[in-house]
């Protein structure tokens, strides 16, 4: 292209800009709010006022006021920083500087000042810094949205005029007036609880305070005392490397404490990958209570509050906020709240993980040591880019961590029993036999009763165990589900893909092929056959007319299938597996089932064997007769081995150490193994240093 033809064209900017970073961009009036005050937080103010200037007949809002003690502007700064939209004006100072004091800022965007416009249709402000001059700034939004030239934008400011500020006041006062949309009880409630928010209760900051007052009656904003004061807690550090270590606390009582520590490896973390950790170090606590009667009476009891507003005030401070350099980033709003997915997550174990409601979570970050954590510019969300993924991923983890905790202490007085033995206690064979001999005795019905009575107590409380357990198992079958669409969805594919094999092969394999093109060959045909044996394994499962115990299986023949899925995995990780005690033996069991229980043992035993040194990473299977027709299988690894304190009950439902684990793999291989009228074992300590689990299975005579 000829230089001499290129018109240089200037971008332009619609006023209508405005109200997209401003009214639209912000998604309510309450963020709005809180943008204003972080602003004032920036300016290094130690107090901040909001008032609700109410209208004496009808009550409505005549005006908002803001007003700090901050460091104010200049007109120097409100001509080049104020009034220029996306300033980088933050960006380049990242901290500000008081005497000899030093403040991170909270924001860098430079649109801030814009949530004025969501807020009412015109500005008025007050601005000082120390000792200078008070300046007057005025904009009218209103106008500025119905122009169609920026030229035509403005921002009024001149020295003020009036007598009404005392000579000590420095900082900035914001009146909003016109105000858009109307202000609720409930929405002037939520206010409150948020503004309550924007310090973390555990961080350093202690020279900034925030007052919000309404029609005259103002209050302090501050949360409540009991928050500080949880059942449960844990509080974790994340080093550069992504390994998190963690201590938990569980309240007994008000002067005794129960705590415990752990290290989480980076590798537990992320499903078993050592990632690249990108995020950088950070910390975070997490606090949690039983929101059940007993859990509200006793605080209600302890802080001198109706139960309603301790359930309210966790309502206000629920779910896990993310504050950067001690000042709150998300979540900004109620919608989300729940931005990591702890509700949606916790469907699956009602009352074994925690809900958003009944937790509450302070994540400390910096900009200078996570600066790629980066809140979008709605301030509701943060930047979806690996570094958050990783920072999810470690949050989870961390709940999931408090959640097994915390049920491993609840579980300590329950003792979990196979459902065959839950249905044996069901039975009224004996009652009916007491009933009887009362009757033969001459008693009456009223001797009866209390027989009836303990039999009901005992139903309800075995029906209420039996609905919790199977909400767990209801999660499991959707493995029939799953394993219809996967032989479907191979078995299409290997169907077309081995049609194109065979065809290829008859037109082309006559002719002179390379060698490079026949082993290309091979490798796919071998890859076809893999994927339809893969989906054999499924067949059973995904099969609604499949009867089990209807089949036996080789048991070294389905041992090695077993290892087949996990060969990459026992490679990487330089696992070695002794199956030389194993000899082929008629196991009286379904395939589908001891499939399960070896898949479920070798996935465990594969996950935590990383924790010791590769030179000594073994799994080892024995088996032995156990009576004529019962044979004992051992499966013993070398790994880190089961805690004392988890042996007796790691068998039961939810009880699991993995960060994300469900807690529920061996429970359905003890079920599996009790329907053969075998019982499922842990040894402690393990035969070879590690975890042993034994069970028993019937075999052919």
């Amino acid at each position: 292209m000829n230089p001499q033809s290129i018109t240089k064209v200037p971008f332009k900017i619609h006023p209508r800009v405005f109200r997209s970073l401003g009214a639209d961009l912000v998604t309510n009036n309450v963020v709005a709010i809180i943008e204003l005050v972080k602003n004032s937080y920036d300016a290094f103010a130690s107090l901040v006022k909001i008032d609700f200037h109410r209208n004496t007949l009808d009550g409505s809002i005549d005006f908002i006021e803001i007003s700090d003690n901050g460091l104010g502007m200049s007109c120097d700064t409100i001509d080049n920083v104020w009034c220029t939209i996306a300033t980088p004006f933050k960006a380049i100072n990242p901290s500000i500087k008081y005497g000899e004091k030093k403040r991170r800022v909270s924001g860098a965007k430079g649109l801030g000042r814009l949530a004025t416009f969501r807020l009412g249709r015109r500005l008025e402000m007050l601005t000082r810094v120390p000792n200078g001059d008070i300046w007057e700034v005025n904009v009218d939004w209103g106008n500025i949205s119905e122009e169609s030239d920026i030229t035509n934008c403005y921002a009024a400011r001149k020295l003020y005029e009036g007598n009404d500020i005392s000579k000590e006041w420095h900082g900035t006062r914001i009146r909003i007036f016109d105000v858009i949309g109307e202000w609720t009880n409930d929405m002037l409630r939520n206010l409150s609880d948020d503004l309550g928010r924007i310090i973390s209760p555990f961080s350093n900051v202690k020279d900034f305070e925030i007052e919000l007052s309404v029609g005259g009656i103002s209050e302090k904003i501050q949360p409540p005392a009991f928050l500080l004061k949880p059942k449960y807690s844990l509080v974790c550090n994340v080093s550069d490397e992504g390994e998190l270590s963690w201590i938990y606390s569980y309240s007994i009582s008000e002067n005794d404490v129960e705590t415990k520590q752990g290290t989480l490896k980076n590798d537990k973390i992320f499903d078993g990958r050592d990632v690249s950790f990108l995020c950088g170090q950070f910390s975070f606590e997490l606090r949690a209570w039983d929101l059940d009667a007993d859990g509200i009476s006793s605080l209600s009891e302890e802080f001198k509050l109706s139960k309603s507003n301790i359930r309210k005030a966790i309502q206000a401070h629920k779910g896990i906020s993310v504050y950067r350099d001690g000042i709150l980033v998300l979540p900004k709003s109620e919608g989300t709240k729940d931005w990591l997915g702890l509700d949606l997550r916790r469907v699956s174990q009602i009352g074994r993980r925690l809900s958003t409601s009944q937790l509450i979570g302070y994540v400390s970050i910096s900009a200078d040591k996570n600066p790629n954590l980066a809140d979008t510019s709605d301030r509701e969300r943060l930047s979806d880019n690996e570094e958050y993924r990783q920072f999810s991923s470690i949050l989870i983890a961390g709940v999931s961590i408090l959640e097994n905790e915390r049920n491993k202490m609840k579980a300590e007085n329950t003792n979990e029993k196979p459902l065959e033995e839950l249905f044996g206690e069901m039975d009224a064979n004996n009652l009916l036999s007491e009933v009887l001999g009362i009757a033969e005795s001459g008693g009456n019905i009223g001797e009866a009763i209390p027989l009836l009575r303990n039999f009901n107590t005992k139903l309800e409380r075995i029906r209420n165990t039996i609905q919790r357990r199977m909400i767990y198992y209801s999660r499991l079958a959707t493995i029939g589900t799953i394993s219809q669409m996967l032989v479907h969805e191979i078995r299409n594919r290997t169907t077309t893909i081995g049609r194109f094999l065979a065809h290829f092969k008859d037109k082309f394999f006559d002719k002179d092929v390379e060698d490079n093109i026949k082993k290309s060959f091979s490798a796919a045909d071998v890859a076809v056959d893999s994927l339809e044996n893969l989906s054999d394994k499924f067949l059973p499962l995904a099969n609604r007319n499949f009867i089990r115990r209807k089949r036996g299986c080789e048991i070294k023949k389905a041992i090695l299938a077993c290892m087949e899925i996990f060969n990459n995995e026992i490679e990487a990780k330089k696992v070695i597996v002794d199956i030389s005690n194993l000899h082929e033996m008629l196991l009286l069991v379904d395939p589908a089932d001891f499939d399960a229980v070896i898949l479920n043992l070798f996935s465990n035993a594969l996950y935590w064997i990383t924790e010791v040194p590769e030179e000594n990473r073994k799994i080892i299977l024995e088996m032995k007769r156990y009576t004529s027709n019962r044979i004992q299988i051992a499966f013993n690894d070398t790994g880190p081995g089961v805690p004392a304190e988890d042996a007796l009950k790691i068998l039961w439902p939810g009880v699991t150490r993995k960060p994300n684990g469900i807690g529920m793999g061996l429970t359905v291989s003890a079920e599996i193994i009790a329907s053969y009228e075998g019982k499922l074992a842990v040894l402690h300590p393990g035969k070879f240093g590690g975890a042993s689990f034994l069970f028993d299975l019937p075999v052919k005579a």
